[in-house]
């Protein structure tokens, strides 16, 4: 089997949401049906990452070493992977909000979310961030290589308040901040990927989750276009 291209982002919501969905992902290149994405999100990452560029880690948690916000960096790809456990091969391509440059030579990622700080949450966002540090650690030949990692974490950003608002000039909005550091453990990566792997090196699709408003709503369609054929017919 030719290796399983994986998004980090897909480790995420869409693995959580439903085992079919993400097994058509991967291996069948069929996306989810979704809206354009609202431009004010573009706008709003490009506002973030030029107030940190060049800055020192500090400035988003005093706990993270010297150093500093290195950008136009963004795009990672990994070479081809191997795991014992899995019964596929696989590889890593997507796009890495923000990166440090530590003083001691090291590296870490910063990944922005519009979110609070539920475990849930932290716990999905950090598969995405563990695939970003095996794509920048062991890059595929033409790839941004960058290792080692050695910090991880999401600066969320919560709007709390309108603070000052003038008509047709500006608005200014109170974010409430936090840094949520993630720490890398690579064996829990491991034994999640070993998971996925196995799931997506099945011939066929799983079941749908229970919940996946994608699969209920076609699984409903489908039904309906049964009937009216069966009514047309009769």
């Amino acid at each position: 089997m030719r290796p399983i291209k994986l998004t980090p982002s897909m480790l995420s919501f869409l693995w959580e949401d439903c085992p079919r969905c993400f097994w058509l992902r991967a291996r069948r290149g069929l996306r989810r049906p979704w809206l354009p994405f609202p431009s004010v999100f573009t706008k709003y990452h490009t506002v973030l990452e030029a107030y940190f560029a060049d800055r020192c880690p500090s400035t988003l948690d005093p706990a993270l070493p010297s150093g500093t916000c290195v950008h136009d960096e963004t795009w990672v790809a990994s070479q081809t992977l191997h795991l014992e456990a899995a019964p596929v091969p696989f590889r890593f391509k997507g796009r890495v909000d923000h990166l440090m440059q530590f003083d001691d030579g090291t590296w870490g990622i910063i990944d922005y979310k519009t979110t609070d700080q539920s475990t849930a949450n932290i716990r999905k966002y950090g598969r995405q961030l563990h695939a970003y540090a095996w794509a920048l650690e062991q890059a595929a030949p033409d790839a941004l290589h960058r290792a080692p990692i050695t910090r991880m974490g999401l600066l969320c950003l919560n709007p709390e308040e309108l603070t000052d608002f003038r008509c047709a000039s500006y608005a200014t909005v109170q974010l409430a901040s936090s840094w949520v550091e993630v720490p890398r453990d690579d064996t829990a990566f491991t034994e999640f990927l070993e998971a996925a792997l196995t799931l997506l090196a099945a011939s066929d699709p799983p079941a749908a989750g229970s919940e996946c408003e994608i699969c209920n709503y076609t699984r409903r369609r489908m039904r309906l276009e049964r009937n009216l054929q069966q009514a047309r017919t009769s």
